[in-house]
């Protein structure tokens, strides 16, 4: 099913499937920096990657949480640190 999957979203998605891949890249590196983070909930934030700019959205328990997980947004941007 998961190859069937990808092969759908290669063929809806208008980006190439480099870039899909590096975006699929920086989602994961930002999302396992929450993860590994004790004050961040990584189950409260969602992230996506799109031609390297990444959006985020979630909700905050308080404002040390929406400051980290700012700082988390700064992790890759296209395999470089930004």
């Amino acid at each position: 099913m998961s190859g069937c999957t990808t092969a759908y979203k290669v063929t809806v998605d208008e980006r190439k499937i480099e870039t899909i891949k590096k975006d699929e890249i920086i989602e994961a590196k930002l999302l396992k920096a929450l993860a590994d983070d004790e004050d961040t909930k990584v189950f409260s934030i969602s992230a996506t990657s799109l031609y390297g700019v990444i959006y985020m959205a979630g909700e905050y328990e308080n404002d040390k949480q929406k400051q980290k997980n700012s700082q988390h947004r700064k992790v890759y941007r296209r395999g470089k640190k930004v």
